[in-house]
């Protein structure tokens, strides 16, 4: 069960790797402060992630359908590469509910930082849940600037890059993302909804993830963490 989550994630983001990016600009608040403002108005969301992580010579690429409702409700079940069709659910709390493909009828609860189920380079199944990656743009503002992104599905998309050189250290990064020196987040303009995440240590890719048939604010209930 081995990287059995891939993260994602987190980010909503639509399917296809994007074109070339246009010239960045110096930092502009108002962009950051649209998405914090988008944010906080979505009470739930579903997508379909597509996930890539590299660590060293290793490399893990894995699709799954992921729903998430604020605060304590979210379920990733994944749909290709490793561990495909295992679930895990989660009610709050530090523990997550697994029911592994191999064993689809005797379900576990595990950590949700156990290693049997995060993703290659460390991120658990709550990754998708873009809180602490908004919050620590907030916190490194002044490290953060605009540019113009590509057309992704028809959509005029910006960028928002923070760049650390020596490493970023957002709350909630795995062990393994104490390398990450510049984190890409690439947002529609006619939505303000972030449809890429790439992170970089150094000049090297290390994770991307991409969500298609985003579906935010759609009334998600108890029944649809089952």
């Amino acid at each position: 069960m081995r990287a059995l989550v891939s993260f994602v994630a987190a980010l909503i983001v639509l399917s296809g790797a994007p074109a070339a990016r246009g010239a960045e600009q110096s930092a502009d608040p108002p962009l950051l402060d649209q998405l914090v403002k988008r944010w906080a108005t979505i009470t739930d969301y579903t997508a379909t992630i597509v996930a890539h992580e590299v660590d060293g010579s290793q490399t893990d690429d894995r699709t799954m359908r992921f729903w998430f409702r604020k605060p304590d409700r979210a379920k990733l079940v994944m749909t290709g590469g490793g561990s495909k069709g295992s679930i895990l659910l989660w009610t709050g709390g530090t523990k997550a509910r697994v029911h592994a493909a191999s064993f689809p009828f005797l379900p576990l609860v595990l950590d949700i930082n156990s290693g049997a189920i995060v993703s290659l380079r460390g991120n658990n199944m709550l990754r998708p849940d873009l809180t602490p990656t908004v919050d620590c743009f907030v916190a490194h503002k002044d490290a953060v600037r605009e540019g113009a992104g590509p057309d992704v599905d028809g959509h005029p998309t910006q960028t928002l890059t923070l760049e650390v050189p020596a490493g970023i250290g957002c709350d909630g990064d795995p062990p393994r993302d104490r390398d990450v020196t510049k984190d890409v987040l690439t947002i529609t303009r006619d939505t303000g909804v972030i449809v890429l995440r790439e992170r970089y240590a150094g000049p090297t890719l290390v994770e991307r993830w991409q969500l298609k048939d985003v579906r935010i604010n759609a009334g998600l209930t108890d029944d649809d963490f089952k």
